[in-house]
């Protein structure tokens, strides 16, 4: 986070989120940005919620799958539908963090936002 971000820059960060992402967005001097996300919608994060979230100050998407806490994993259709938003905002960068992709329970299947 340090390496990409700054004071100015927005970090943004689905719910819900490993406890070290936004202090580690404030280290950087950025402003953590926390977007929602509700268990009847698998806590998923939508590419209109991320959409709505963006502002010329959006600078990261912080994008854990599988998800501490949650478990849940992101389906390859909507990591396109996310990838399509981010695409069309050239600032935007994305760190996956997909350290817990050996740690899930069939029938989900880890798919790399790369």
């Amino acid at each position: 986070v340090q390496a990409v971000c700054g004071p100015g820059d927005d970090v943004l960060i689905p719910t819900p989120y490993w406890v070290s992402y936004p202090e580690m967005a404030k280290l950087a001097g950025a402003r953590p940005v926390v977007l929602p996300t509700a268990a009847n919608e698998g806590f998923l994060l939508s590419p209109e919620r991320l959409a709505a979230a963006l502002t010329p100050a959006s600078r990261l998407l912080v994008l854990c799958s599988p998800s501490n806490p949650s478990g849940m994993v992101y389906p390859p259709e909507r990591l396109r539908a996310l990838a399509e938003v981010v695409a069309a905002h050239p600032r935007l960068l994305v760190l996956a963090d997909e350290i817990y992709e050996h740690v899930i329970y069939p029938p989900a299947q880890h798919h790399s936002f790369a």
